[in-house]
């Protein structure tokens, strides 16, 4: 079980997924199969196989497996089908089935707290993750801004909790650190982000005497900070350090490397020089899209990103073409009411009126 956990925390899923599927198989061979308490051991298992297809992002079979494993636990003890309750949200946070999530997730976090003393641990990622759903939620749906007032103050009080109930330097409460993070650099309060990042990311290679792909995440969103304070020379150095590193990874590089690309060419832009960051940019797009289509964010991103130097170089019909042809991609891969929708469409409206600033003045 432990072993295969540390597969999926390192972005090891066809190999969590095929070792999962291997101990299963050889489990239901077993005469103990019938055993009651044989087969509640098995679907920790199971749930493995489903976490795995997350990664894989396979989210239905994975949530047809957490389906499963709930329609089972009907007479089982509270705590097992708190547990199966929680991971039965998480499929429908990555189906993006936030309500159902969200009232799932309510039960949880009730059962947890009375139970606080027996494992505060599960009470804080109960917290944690609906703080992420409420984030996400956001992302999808811009008009409602009562969303992220409560991603806000969900996001306060489990970063309250996790440092009143966990020790200084538990990994548990370093995570509900990088989450908050994560909340506070979607709404740009990049100081305090890049303040509470520094802490972790210190304390995490303390504690793992070495690196692995979750370390270089948190290093990538230091850097990303890095850029928006104004450090750009250190947040390049990190960028070009955190692509080398990219390329050790099993699985995920390539991803992880465009995104690394993307903020580099930020940073780029961020220092003035909107003709280099164009072009190390459109590189960065061609080979995103060579890779994934339309079907990942990053390739948007990056066009969105060639299109904003567009407008910094003065082209704004170009600027305005480029948005204009990226905007049915991300109203299909996110919605009409995302952020990602209300952030081209701002950008349409700041080249128009720059263009129309730039025009000659007639009497």
């Amino acid at each position: 079980i432990f072993h295969i956990r540390n597969l999926i925390k390192l972005n090891y899923f066809k190999q969590a997924k095929s070792e999962s599927n291997n101990i299963i198989r050889f489990c239901k061979s077993s005469k103990k199969y019938q055993n009651e308490g044989f087969r509640i051991f098995i679907a920790e298992f199971y749930e493995l196989k489903a976490q795995a297809l997350d990664g894989l992002k396979k989210y239905l079979q994975a949530f047809n497996i957490r389906k499963e494993l709930c329609a089972q636990s009907i007479n089982l003890e509270e705590n097992t089908k708190a547990s199966r309750l929680h991971n039965m949200a998480t499929s429908y946070h990555h189906l993006k089935k936030y309500k159902e999530a969200l009232e799932i997730l309510k039960e949880v976090i009730v059962y947890r707290e009375k139970h606080i003393s027996d494992n505060p641990e599960d009470y804080i990622k109960a917290l944690t993750f609906r703080v992420s759903i409420f984030t996400e939620y956001y992302e999808y749906n811009m008009d409602q801004p009562k969303i992220i007032e409560s991603a806000l103050q969900y996001g306060k009080q489990a970063y309250d909790e996790a440092h009143r109930i966990l020790k200084d330097g538990s990994v548990l409460r370093l995570e509900v650190d990088v989450i908050y993070a994560r909340l506070l650099m979607n709404l740009r309060v990049w100081s305090e982000a890049h303040f509470i990042l520094s802490k972790v990311y210190s304390k995490l290679l303390n504690i793992n005497q070495g690196r692995n792909a979750y370390i270089d995440e948190i290093e990538f969103m230091l850097a990303t900070t890095s850029v928006e304070i104004g450090n750009d020379k250190e947040a390049l150095e990190l960028f070009e350090h955190l692509e080398e590193s990219a390329r050790e990874y099993s699985e995920g590089s390539e991803l992880f490397s465009l995104r690394c690309q993307l903020e580099k060419g930020i940073s780029i832009s961020k220092g003035g020089d909107h003709q280099e960051a164009k072009m190390y940019l459109i590189n960065a797009h061609d080979n995103a899209k060579k890779i994934y289509g339309y079907s990942e964010k990053i390739v948007l991103n990056l066009a969105y990103a060639v299109a904003v130097e567009d407008y910094f170089l003065e082209n704004y019909d170009d600027s305005i073409e480029k948005l204009k042809n990226i905007l049915p991609h991300v109203i299909m891969l996110f919605s009409e009411n995302s952020k990602f929708v209300y952030m081209i469409k701002r950008h349409i409206i700041r080249c128009e009126e720059a263009k129309c600033n730039s025009l000659p003045k007639t009497n």
